[in-house]
């Protein structure tokens, strides 16, 4: 997946707002390769990983 676009950004939070968690979270995962600084990104997946009641997860991605 390229660096993340808008366009990509959008679609990752179109699929969080359906219950798309797990594709969300993949999007996520190759986004966060690629650049493990971006902070939507980042915030997005913590995001995901809460819904999926994965709490260790979610804290950290905020935590980094």
């Amino acid at each position: 997946m390229p660096v993340a676009s808008p366009e990509i950004l959008k679609s990752v939070q179109s699929k969080i707002q359906s219950g798309n968690f797990a594709g969300a979270s993949s999007d996520l995962s190759a986004i966060l390769s690629d650049d493990p600084d971006h902070q939507d990104a980042i915030y997005m997946a913590a995001v995901c990983a809460r819904y999926e009641q994965r709490f260790d997860d979610a804290k950290t991605h905020l935590s980094a």
